[in-house]
């Protein structure tokens, strides 16, 4: 499980993406992730699918499968005065999912 969650939060520098206006993302590498997982109102999206989450992910991440078919409308349930760090396995889920929650206004 540590072996897991160490490749997790390598794959994290180079797929994180932090919200940082309604407008725009950016990439941020895995320290400053890890510094911003703890801070208030920040909420971890893993979006990957389920057996992944299942073989390891980051403690309190929640899971939101970016190939789920309702995964729009779970992005726009999602609350606007949070700051989302949203990771993958390998970068094209999470920026999708970032850009799309860029769109809905999250």
């Amino acid at each position: 499980m540590k072996n897991q969650l160490a490749l997790l939060l390598l794959l994290i520098s180079f797929t994180a993406c932090s919200q940082t206006t309604t407008t725009s993302y950016k990439n941020i590498d895995q320290k400053i992730f890890a510094e911003m997982m703890t801070g208030k109102d920040v909420v971890i999206l893993d979006v990957r699918t389920p057996g992944e989450y299942s073989q390891g992910h980051i403690p309190s991440a929640l899971l939101v499968d970016y190939t789920n078919p309702d995964f729009a409308a779970n992005v726009e349930a999602l609350d606007k005065n949070k700051t989302y760090l949203v990771y993958c396995a390998s970068g094209k889920r999470s920026s999708n999912a970032s850009a799309l929650m860029t769109k809905k206004g999250v």
